[in-house]
């Protein structure tokens, strides 16, 4: 049985950098919109972010009272830890 691939295109990688920095603190979530959006499965997307994008420039981190949520791997710090 042959699989279909999905490729990538420029255009894709927008779409899934867009929903993650958009609501960076649920990752499972953009990856369920953004493979609606393409036309793929969420777990393709996962891949592709965590294999080929989290590794580019991009780079953004959340701030609250009690911690920072960074794009990468979500790694919470506490004020204590400062």
């Amino acid at each position: 049985m042959k699989r279909d691939y999905h490729k990538y295109t420029p255009e894709d990688d927008k779409i899934i950098l867009n929903m993650i920095r958009d609501n960076p603190s649920n990752l499972q979530m953009c990856f369920e919109e953004a493979a609606e959006e393409i036309g793929t499965t969420p777990k393709s997307v996962s891949h592709r972010y965590y294999e080929k994008l989290r590794h580019s420039n991009v780079c953004f981190i959340v701030t609250g009272k009690k911690h920072q949520i960074v794009n990468t791997k979500n790694r919470r710090w506490y004020k204590d830890e400062e």
